[in-house]
């Protein structure tokens, strides 16, 4: 299989990702974790922005996150 994933992190929607952890993380605190490392507020230019997709730049669990999404 050959996929394109330029644009993958920008794109990640949080629902279906959240989604598909809950199907197989029994954890709620980590589930809850994974939510704000997903949902944390971008400071540009003096505004908190909340994104409803893409991921945090630099968000360590991320490449783990992204094996489980795809």
């Amino acid at each position: 299989m050959e996929i394109d994933i330029r644009k993958f992190f920008d794109t990640l929607d949080h629902r279906h990702l959240q989604s598909i952890l809950r199907q197989r993380v029994r954890d709620g605190v980590l589930l809850r974790r994974i939510g704000q490392w997903l949902n944390a507020g971008v400071h540009e230019e003096g505004c908190v922005t909340y994104p409803e997709a893409g991921s945090p730049q630099g968000c360590v669990i991320l490449p783990i996150l992204a094996n489980v999404y795809a």
